[in-house]
């Protein structure tokens, strides 16, 4: 099973903290792991050193927290919700983005040009300003949650990943005056 969580904090408040008690919450209440014991990968990918079959992956944006777990077997999701209903528990990643406000389009573009592949910086940089936080969003996104999934980290940048076979639903969450952007990914080889 696939679970997605978040939640909401005030200004100030320290997300990546955050980020980790509600990883922390999850996989009490629904794998039954108390106290985790993290480790981490050769490119930084943190993971559960005492459990092979459950995955996650959190995210932290302004006031927002998210975490994405995968692990065996399907039933109760404890309220969270329910990405996919497998018996698999395939590796994932998750990556949180606030939408910018449309006066940064400019810089959105050049971010663009700089890190995603050549045909998506061509797509961003075609549309009108209004749309670019959003797209830029919801493309980094996919980006940051695809090499989170991999583990393979940031180094070699976005501009030569491959999405096939990849799944990756995308929410947008209202908070207040602020949106966002939630994006978990997987493969989908690895799902029953």
């Amino acid at each position: 099973m696939i679970v997605l969580g978040y939640s909401y904090a005030s200004p100030g408040t320290d997300m990546r903290r955050e980020a980790a008690a509600l990883r922390d919450r999850m996989l009490s209440s629904l794998c039954g792991i108390g106290s985790p014991q993290i480790a981490r990968g050769a490119c930084g990918k943190p993971y559960l050193a005492d459990r092979s079959d459950v995955f996650f992956s959190v995210s932290h944006t302004d006031s927002l927290a998210v975490c994405v777990l995968s692990f065996p077997g399907r039933g109760d999701a404890g309220g969270y919700e329910v990405l996919c209903d497998t018996e698999s528990a395939p590796e994932t990643g998750a990556d949180a983005e606030l939408i910018r406000p449309t006066d940064q389009a400019s810089r959105l573009r050049r971010l663009a040009e700089r890190f995603f592949p050549q045909d998506e910086a061509r797509r961003l940089a075609d549309l009108p300003d209004c749309e670019i936080p959003r797209e830029f969003a919801r493309a980094w996104t996919l980006c940051e949650s695809y090499v989170k999934m991999t583990g393979e980290g940031f180094g070699s940048g976005f501009s030569a990943l491959d999405f096939r076979g990849v799944i990756s639903p995308c929410r947008t969450l209202r908070c207040g005056d602020k949106e966002f952007i939630i994006r978990a990914a997987w493969r989908k080889e690895d799902i029953e």
